[in-house]
């Protein structure tokens, strides 16, 4: 299919926030530019509701069943048919689209760094997320399910103070769970961002994370600032009316970017495969990008 203009995917990506603070009876416009494409692991059971916790309104508790085994974490996720106050969007300098739902990148980024962390060298990993919405999933799933000599911790960040509340919240309903320190943090994107007095981060992951391109700048200014000096970034997420490509085309200036289309999740693989009609590659095909500094 053709890549549709950017454009059109970005009136898609700003309907997604106007349906969560419109009336119910709103209907959801026709574009397949906003619609949803899962990647789901059939031998992981689905997420179900936690009834041992009380949630907020709107939201549910939920519990994640991990895809290394049967350990579970739980994520105080809103509900699908919840809507979001104006006051948690009117944010400025950031993507809230992380703030109504999780994108289904971040269970595909998950799994392939549970595939490949283990054979890193370098002793255990500082793991940072970058946009981690309302439940950091691939953060606290990590922080879960690695050993200590893979991961030694996981930092979960966002821009928008309420989601980093509500990740605050799961950090400590999950505190039995973990298997390291999990420490959630306010992180607006910056070009003026400052080097951390802590050490620099090994592993930083990000999900569906660059279609704003107003961003760009501040997002690589962010990353070259955290990223430790033989560490790995790796992104993951569609092209979205080449948001991606122009991304890139700044990164390579700072990093060596390299670009996988193909060959990095089975359920990915086998999806483009079933050749399914409703399937948009650019809006719902994810891309795997790892990111290093230039020496």
């Amino acid at each position: 299919m053709a890549t549709p203009p950017a454009g059109k995917t970005s009136k898609a990506r700003w309907a997604l926030l106007r349906r969560a603070i419109v009336t119910a009876s709103t209907p959801a416009p026709a574009s397949s530019a906003m619609s949803i494409f899962q990647f789901h692991d059939p031998a992981v059971p689905r997420p179900t509701v936690y009834a041992g916790a009380t949630p907020d309104v709107g939201y549910d508790w939920v519990e994640y069943t991990l895809p290394s085994g049967g350990a579970s974490i739980l994520l105080h996720q809103r509900r699908e048919t919840a809507h979001v106050s104006l006051h948690e969007l009117a944010i400025r300098d950031v993507d809230n689209t992380g703030n109504i739902r999780t994108w289904p990148s971040e269970d595909i980024a998950l799994r392939y760094l549970l595939r490949t962390l283990p054979s890193r060298t370098g002793g255990p990993a500082r793991v940072l997320e970058l946009g981690a919405g309302m439940c950091g999933v691939a953060g606290f799933a990590l922080a879960a399910a690695c050993a200590s000599d893979v991961v030694a911790s996981v930092t979960i960040t966002d821009g928008n103070q309420m989601c980093v509340e509500n990740l605050t919240r799961i950090a400590s309903m999950n505190r039995s769970r973990l298997g390291r320190p999990v420490e959630t943090a306010l992180l607006q994107w910056s070009r003026h961002l400052s080097p951390p007095s802590s050490p620099l981060f090994d592993v930083i992951v990000a999900s569906d994370c660059v279609f704003f391109e107003a961003y760009h700048d501040d997002l690589l200014h962010t990353l070259r600032t955290l990223l430790a000096v033989d560490g790995v970034a790796t992104f993951v997420q569609p092209t979205r009316g080449g948001s991606l490509d122009r991304f890139l085309a700044k990164a390579t200036a700072l990093f060596t970017v390299e670009v996988q289309t193909s060959g990095f999740d089975a359920i990915v693989d086998a999806t483009r495969a079933a050749a399914d009609a409703r399937l948009d590659p650019d809006i719902h095909l994810p891309v795997l990008v790892t990111l290093r500094h230039r020496r």
